[in-house]
């Protein structure tokens, strides 16, 4: 799925009402490039493409709030460059595949 939004992706969860809060207005506005689901509909990677435009004033805090967002909801995610390679490229998304199967592994179960 391509440009998603990414409270469509992860929810926060908190006790707190106040912390819940701050934590769903810091993904709130938040998309994602490429989110890969499983059969479930749920997020097993998300892939963010850095291209030539991508890099604005506050890019890198709002790419560090994904990423751990992304982090605490123990989904993995993977930073494309503009001018990788395909080399390069299975070089990050094999570490998400089981080397034997050629499948996702997951503990989702």
């Amino acid at each position: 799925m391509a440009q998603v939004a990414f409270r469509e992706l992860i929810k926060p969860r908190s006790e707190s009402k106040k912390k819940w809060a701050l934590a769903n207005a810091s993904i709130n506005s938040k998309r994602v490039d490429i989110a890969v689901i499983d059969k479930f509909g749920l997020p097993t990677a998300i892939l963010e493409y850095h291209g030539s435009g991508h890099h604005h004033k506050d890019s890198f805090i709002r790419d560090a709030v994904k990423r751990e967002a992304l982090r605490r909801a123990g989904v993995p995610s993977l930073e494309i460059h503009k001018g990788d390679t395909v080399g390069v490229l299975k070089e990050k998304l094999l570490p998400l595949l089981d080397p034997e199967t050629g499948q996702k592994t997951t503990s989702r179960g």
